[in-house]
């Protein structure tokens, strides 16, 4: 992924913003060996699948950042229902 960090942001800001992106690297390479049977994982009250993890990861970036700090419209509005778990019990 080739996404280029602005550079209006302070020092700490572009550390954060390339972590974020080095974090979801990693993330889409270990999610990419997964075949589909196991990205929806087993029936499990405690234990959510890969496939919601990484939609959850991702409300959340976008709730904190883009939504907190940078005042951006939600990308998906209804994701909270299914992401939120400030809100929403697990499973």
């Amino acid at each position: 992924m080739n996404i280029n960090i602005p550079t209006h942001l302070s020092a700490e800001a572009q550390d954060l913003v390339s972590s974020l992106l080095d974090t979801r690297e990693r993330e889409l390479e270990v999610l990419a060996g997964l075949t589909e049977a196991q990205m929806l994982g087993l029936r499990d009250k405690t234990i959510e699948p890969p496939i919601w993890e990484m939609g959850h990861v991702g409300w959340f970036q976008e709730h904190w950042i883009l939504r907190r700090l940078d005042q951006a419209d939600p990308i998906w509005p209804r994701a909270y229902r299914l992401y939120d778990s400030f809100n929403i019990p697990n499973a």
